[in-house]
């Protein structure tokens, strides 16, 4: 295949469990970017979130950040794309998650934001030691944060964490009938996402792939939840993890090995020859 880009997902992807790339796997990225292909993380993350070795301009100039909500260059520090929330859909949404039983977070301007009560929990929801360290990287703590969603120009997502995850399939359910218009979604077990309707990862790299002059059919995208299922869909080699629900995994093309069996180093590995 002429691969020229390859798209991947971070936690639960890229990423070990303890939030590390291996060296077998910078290794692939790096023999990867030595042929020219262009490599480009896809992740719900805010960019101050990303991983050192990621915000190597040698490495990656172009960023699918918030699940699409935003495309970045970094050489160019230019915002390409934007697809937000308005402060009247955050609000509605908000309001909806408050009386359920989860920890609500927002994301603005490239800052993640939770109320005081709610920061002081994460431990409680995360799935890991190396998870509660990203969030409390990732969220500042609030005073009001429906004072602070009302008053911003745009929201780029909305996050829940859920105390019991079996709540989250009622909430989503729920979120389905009586919500359209928005982009939902999930990257861990006991959370949902909701970006604005067309800020996903598909549209992201599709966006991307008209700006550069690449057909999506010359990309691979990696990813393993359901925020990934657009970018699977949409390039020419999607790649679903060993560790991805059967969901995910039916919409791919390929299946790897998991993220602590370096599964995407492994598929580069073959697909380029390396």
């Amino acid at each position: 295949m002429d691969i020229r880009l390859i798209a991947f997902d971070l936690d639960g992807t890229l990423l070990r469990s303890d939030k590390s790339i291996s060296p077998r796997t910078m290794q692939a990225l790096l023999a990867a970017r030595e042929r020219g292909v262009l490599l480009v993380p896809s992740t719900g993350r805010l960019l101050r979130s990303l991983p050192e070795p990621l915000l190597d301009k040698s490495l990656t100039r172009y960023h699918i950040l918030v699940n699409g909500a935003q495309v970045y260059d970094s050489f160019e520090d230019k915002t390409l794309l934007r697809e937000e929330l308005t402060p009247q859909q955050a609000m509605c949404m908000l309001h909806f998650l408050k009386s359920r039983n989860v920890l609500r977070g927002v994301y603005i301007d490239g800052l993640g934001h939770m109320s005081r009560e709610d920061f002081s929990e994460i431990e409680a929801v995360a799935a890991t030691p190396a998870t509660a360290t990203l969030m409390r990287r990732s969220y500042q703590a609030d005073e009001n944060l429906e004072e602070l969603t009302q008053n911003a120009a745009s929201i780029q997502k909305i996050i829940a964490f859920f105390r019991n995850p079996s709540e989250k399939q009622p909430v989503l359910r729920e979120i389905a009938a009586d919500f359209p218009g928005y982009a939902v979604s999930s990257s861990l077990g006991n959370n949902i996402e909701i970006n604005a309707k067309y800020a996903t990862k598909g549209n992201a790299l599709r966006f991307l792939c008209r700006q550069l002059g690449i057909y999506p059919a010359q990309c691979m995208a990696f990813g393993d939840g359901t925020n990934d299922h657009s970018m699977l869909r949409a390039a020419g080699l999607g790649v679903a993890m060993g560790n991805a629900s059967e969901e995910v995994q039916s919409c791919a093309d390929e299946v790897t090995q998991t993220n602590d069996e370096d599964g995407v180093a492994q598929m580069i590995e073959r697909v380029l020859g390396l």
